[in-house]
């Protein structure tokens, strides 16, 4: 995986809840933030009301799948240390991660302009500082808050595998699968994506 440092982060949602003037929340998280969510979620389980994921990744989880189309993170961080961010956002944009979801010109040149502010600095190794994985599977089998876990149809075998084992995991999750795109259900399937988000929150409060 590539270095981010979730202990600054997991204190960054700690402040933005203190902000908010409220015990627990609920949280979504996409891609590197729902692996930052379900952190969250194991270390800090008395402040979430609910949690919510796509495109998830767990850190001392091993798929059983070959991934279909491996990230090469090796290479990326070669080209961000070069300063070459040219080539490393156009390659990263044509991988199917990023390509696979049908997408209009108005969600491409949103997906273009997001890429276009990428700096790539979580590619870079950290500095002094080694980061300890976490044992967040065995916390997440304590974890009580309901949990939507949202699958694109296209999203790639390794992650589809961490979906499946994290929602093994839940006492109380559920996934959904959602048709007709893949990492980046959120922008290629807006409307569907937040009515899916809409209901699960909804039957919550019933």
């Amino acid at each position: 995986h590539c270095h981010l440092d979730f202990d600054v982060l997991s204190q960054d949602i700690d402040a933005v809840i203190d902000a908010l003037d409220t015990d627990c929340v609920h949280l979504l998280g996409v891609s590197q933030g729902a692996r930052l969510a379900v952190r969250y979620a194991a270390a800090r389980p008395g402040r979430l009301q609910s949690l919510i994921v796509q495109g998830v990744v767990l850190d001392d989880y091993t798929p059983e799948v070959d991934d279909d189309a491996p990230i090469p993170l090796a290479h990326y961080a070669e080209l961000v240390s070069k300063g070459d961010m040219e080539t490393m956002r156009r390659e990263w944009l044509a991988h199917p991660m990023m390509s696979s979801d049908p997408l209009t010109q108005a969600q491409r040149f949103e997906l273009d302009a997001m890429v276009a502010r990428y700096r790539g600095r979580d590619l870079l190794p950290a500095k002094g500082r080694v980061e300890q994985v976490p044992a967040t599977l065995d916390a997440l089998r304590r974890l009580g808050v309901p949990t939507l876990i949202i699958t694109g149809e296209f999203e790639g075998a390794a992650r589809r595998d961490h979906a499946a084992r994290l929602c093994g995991t839940l006492p109380d999750a559920r996934e959904v699968i959602l048709e007709g795109c893949g990492h980046l259900s959120n922008i290629s399937r807006p409307d569907a994506y937040n009515e899916l988000v809409r209901r699960f929150l909804d039957g919550l409060r019933g």
